[in-house]
Parts: C-alpha cells; structure tokens; sequence
C-alpha cells in the first residue's frame, strides 16, 4: 500500500471533553475538525521550522505516559502529564517535553504519514508487553495490537470481546496472551 504524506501543520488540540491537549498534524487540504489527524504510535513525523527550509525532527511517534505525570491540584488521587502549564495526553519518547510543546503551539509546518495503527495504545507497567490498544470494534470483536519491550508490535486479529476483557483485567498481559490467546487468534507483526 502506497503511503501517502499529508502536509499540514501542528495541532495542539483541545476543547471540552478532551481533559487536556491531543497532540494532532492539520491536513492542509480539509477544514475544521475534518483536517485534524490525531497522533498515534507508528504514524511517521516530520517537523519543519517556520518556512520548511529545515527538518527539526522527524521520527516515528511513539507516545510515553509516564514522564511530567502531576496529581491535579483539586484532586490528588489522581492526575495527568504536564507541559508549558498545560494538560497533555501522552509525550514524545526520548524528546524534551519543553520542546515537544513549543513546536506544537508553535503550530509549526509538518508531513505526517499515518502508520498502521488508528487507536491509542495504553502503558502497561512491569510486563514484557509495555504498551498495547485495540482497532475496530465490530460485534464484539476487534484486533488487539500489543508492544513489546524489545519494540515489536504484534496484531491479534478478531479477538473476541470475552478475551479481550479477560487480557484488559488480568495481572500479567503477557502471561494471559500466551494462556489463552496465542494458539487461538491468528498474529501478525506489525511493520513501520
């Protein structure tokens, strides 16, 4: 499949409902929330200074939950990642928060390919799966895409909605993935 570069800018995006800045690219060629791409793992990122006359970054998306989680001030039992006073959902692995930020609201020139993936994918902690998502619900089934520490990303194609809930609530991701879903649910690697 023949990927297509979409060329825009950068898109700090929030409004009522979203709890904080989706980090998005613009398509140039559709207005309104029509031209909003939300980030997601696996999309490709190029990111220009103001005249596209130089590359600042350019990589693979790959979000990370944890780095600047603050509790909210009204509510200490929980929170969320921090950046330039605002609140954001997720951050660019290995980049400066600070950074990340400005070029956003910044609103700078940017390509985006979009990757494989069209779903948010969530943290796990202490488990060789340290992220994982799902893509299209359709009768209670979906693909369940999984990464891994060593970086691979692996699709669990029409996993029924009882296992996904089962792999969802269990301790260990992994230990329940190879229990009860490997042999069941054709896999495929996800490629970048």
């Amino acid at each position: 499949m023949e990927k297509v570069v979409i060329k825009g800018k950068l898109e700090p995006f929030w409004e009522t409902g979203t709890e904080g800045v989706i980090w998005c690219a613009t398509d140039e060629t559709k207005e309104g929330y029509d031209s909003l791409c939300i980030l997601h793992d696996g999309d490709h990122l190029t990111i220009y200074n103001d005249d596209r006359s130089e590359i600042l970054w350019s990589g693979i998306i790959d979000l990370n939950w944890k780095t600047r989680f603050r509790q909210f001030p009204t509510n200490p039992n929980y929170g969320q990642q921090e950046v330039l006073g605002f609140w954001v959902h997720g951050l660019q692995e290995g980049l400066d928060p600070e950074q990340w930020g400005k070029w956003f609201f910044k609103y700078l020139p940017t390509d985006l390919i979009v990757g494989p993936l069209n779903s948010h994918l969530y943290p796990v902690e202490n488990d060789i799966i340290v992220k994982y998502g799902f893509q299209g619900i359709t009768g209670g089934i979906r693909d369940l895409v999984v990464k891994y520490d060593d970086g691979s990303f692996y699709c669990y194609k029409d996993v029924k909605n009882e296992d996904f809930w089962g792999f969802y609530n269990s301790e260990s991701k992994s230990s329940y993935l190879k229990d009860n879903m490997t042999d069941k649910y054709e896999r495929e690697k996800i490629e970048f």
